[in-house]
């Protein structure tokens, strides 16, 4: 997880929940508190033991597409998809913010690359993974 961030305390923070239903299902599930306890893991040991911290990001992934859990979007963002290390910024991971200026917009289906004048100005943050140079673009929250 990013540093100056709080960890994950319960299973609500970390996994998202649709009805009081599932929550309650999902609380008492085993795969769950797996899950929670994996992200929590390789947080702690992103710094001391990178390699074991991608074996626990590794198992998380499977275990979460097996039993269709959920993770919270700010946490699928703490890692890489491509070879699961935890993105620390500046040690594993570069962090850029991008003006939505040199973003070239297009229509969805369209291959022409016509830009479209966009009338909401929308900041973008970057996050490339120092091991595998994947990059990630997401909408900025401020």
């Amino acid at each position: 997880m990013v540093e100056g961030n709080s960890k994950p305390t319960n299973i609500e923070e970390v996994c998202s929940f649709r009805t009081a239903r599932s929550k309650f299902a999902l609380e008492n599930n085993k795969h769950t508190q797996r899950v929670s306890f994996l992200l929590k893991a390789a947080d702690l040991f992103a710094k001391v033991d990178p390699n074991l911290s991608r074996t626990y990001i590794k198992e998380l992934r499977e275990i979460s597409e097996k039993h269709l859990i959920r993770l919270k979007t700010t946490y699928k963002r703490k890692y890489c998809s491509g070879c699961n290390t935890v993105l620390v910024p500046g040690k594993t991971a570069l962090v850029q913010a991008i003006d939505s200026n040199n973003v070239v917009l297009r229509k969805k289906g369209h291959k022409d690359g016509n830009n479209i004048p966009s009338e909401k100005v929308q900041n973008w943050v970057c996050t490339t993974c120092m091991i595998c140079t994947r990059s990630r673009r997401y909408p900025s929250t401020s």
